[in-house]
């Protein structure tokens, strides 16, 4: 009755390839194995060791190898040149900055002093009592620092 079962079951091929698969696979590591092991147990042919001659540079070789450490000390110096004109320019331009901003600083301190000797508000303009003062003592303002602004640009007031 066992045997009839077994007759009676359909072959799957996908059965029948994953077997062949392992048997290859247990075929190979099989024969790995045994490779392994020979060659472990063979001892290996003695041989005279030759070590090989010690390579001397020649003349040509020392020459190229010279020029070439100089190009590349040549190259760092112009390097090194080039960082150090860059940060020169830097430098100088921040200067020139200052400078510029400290003339202009002075400058205008200068026209502050010349202003506050040109023009002297009326007495009753520091505290205007009424709006009409206020109006008057604000044209009088604007009509002297119009005066001011011109000679100055003429280089009249100092």
């Amino acid at each position: 009755m066992q045997d009839d079962v077994i007759a009676r079951a359909p072959l799957n091929p996908t059965h029948l390839v994953i077997a062949l698969v392992g048997a290859a696979l247990i075929v190979l590591g099989a024969r790995f194995a045994v490779d392994a092991l020979a060659n472990r147990s063979a001892p290996e042919p003695a041989t005279a060791v030759a070590t090989a001659p010690v390579a001397v540079p020649s003349v040509d070789e020392r020459a190229e190898a010279e020029a070439r450490a100089q190009r590349q000390q040549r190259e760092q110096q112009l390097i090194e040149q080039d960082r150090l004109l860059r940060e020169q320019k830097k430098a100088d331009a921040l200067r020139a900055r200052e400078a510029a901003a400290a003339m202009a600083a002075a400058e205008a301190d200068a026209k502050e002093t010349a202003w506050r000797r040109f023009f002297r508000p009326a007495p009753k303009c520091s505290n205007p009592a009424d709006d009409a003062t206020r109006i008057d003592c604000s044209n009088q303002y604007l009509r002297a620092r119009e005066r001011f602004e011109k000679q100055y640009a003429e280089g009249k007031l100092q």
